[in-house]
Order: structure tokens, then C-alpha cells, then sequence
């Protein structure tokens, strides 16, 4: 009996799950000018901001802001605080 106790509660504890994480996204739309302002925001706080249909975007990492070019096809990136 108690082995069997002992499988079914290691069982349960093996199928358990935990919360999934989520972020949240929030899109704000242009009417007038068909564009889209897309921003995600993860669980730890660090945020994407950038149109949807463009290659560009802007990073909240760790308390820093950092821009990103993407346009040319190869990422060029410069924090905030160094380039304004």
C-alpha cells in the first residue's frame, strides 16, 4: 500500500505543471496612414517597440534603450544614451 501511495504521488508530481509564462503585446494601429506600432513586453521587464512591417526597432533591455537598423540586412545597433 504504501508503495503504491509512493508511485501515485510521485506520479502526480511528475505530470505536475507549473504556470506558463507569458508576456504581454500590445498593437496600436494608424488608421489614416496603415501602419501598426507593435510592443511586446516580456516577464522580465525588457521590451521590443517597432512597426510591424518594418525591419527597425528599439530594444528596453535592462534598463538601457538600444535602436536598431536592421534595413540594411545586417543588424547595426546603438544604445540610446550613446547616440542622443
Amino acid at each position: 500500500m504504501r508503495r503504491m501511495m509512493g508511485l501515485m504521488i510521485g506520479g502526480a508530481l511528475l505530470f505536475a505543471t507549473s504556470a506558463a509564462d507569458a508576456g504581454l503585446r500590445a498593437v496600436y494601429i494608424d488608421l489614416e496612414k496603415s501602419k501598426q506600432l507593435q510592443i511586446d513586453v516580456f516577464d522580465n521587464g525588457d521590451a521590443r517597440v517597432g512597426e510591424v512591417a518594418s525591419p527597425n526597432y528599439g530594444l528596453w533591455l535592462g534598463g538601457e534603450f538600444y535602436v536598431v537598423d536592421a534595413s540594411g540586412g545586417k543588424p547595426v545597433v546603438a544604445r540610446l544614451k550613446d547616440i542622443a
